[in-house]
């Protein structure tokens, strides 16, 4: 129902699709945005911005949250299907899970030997899928016993069950 972009002039417009108008324009001025994930509710937006998360409330129109997740450059942000959880990936080599009830961090992975430009919840949030520079993917199960199911040197060879 919503769908938003992130534009040169610092701007991030969130457009309702079913109604056909415009939403909310939020400003950045200044601040490189890498990316962007509204939350399954459309209340909310995570905005991986330079090297912090913004967390804003679309209703509101305005900021409801800031942190500084890797210390340095934040690259990518996902909701999970339940929007319990924000995953967020940097340059810092490591990929994170969120509570966004409380906002503690619940999963720290570091496999990639460079910058984490790409994560992703599977369907059902069970597992998440990670792409980096150094041109590795890995499907990694972070709930229950945490494990890498699989590791792969490109995305060419991502198992047959995720295409």
């Amino acid at each position: 129902r919503f769908q938003f972009g992130s534009y040169s002039d610092e701007t991030i417009v969130i457009w309702d699709v079913v109604k056909n108008r415009r939403i909310s324009t939020l400003r950045t001025p200044k601040i490189p945005v890498h990316d962007v994930d509204l939350d399954q509710s459309g209340q909310r937006l995570a905005i991986a911005a330079k090297d912090m998360v913004v967390i804003w409330d679309v209703e509101r129109k305005k900021s409801v949250k800031k942190f500084k997740p890797h210390g340095k450059k934040v690259l990518c942000v996902d909701f999970s299907p339940d929007d319990r959880h924000l995953m967020t990936a940097g340059s810092d080599n490591a990929v994170r899970i969120w509570q966004t009830r409380d906002w503690k961090e619940t999963f720290l992975f570091r496999g990639h030997e460079l910058e984490v430009n790409g994560a992703t919840f599977g369907p059902k949030g069970e597992w998440i899928f990670t792409r980096g520079l150094d041109w590795t993917c890995f499907l990694i199960k972070p709930v229950g016993r945490r494990q890498v199911i699989h590791r792969s040197p490109s995305a060419r060879q991502i198992p047959q069950f995720l295409r």
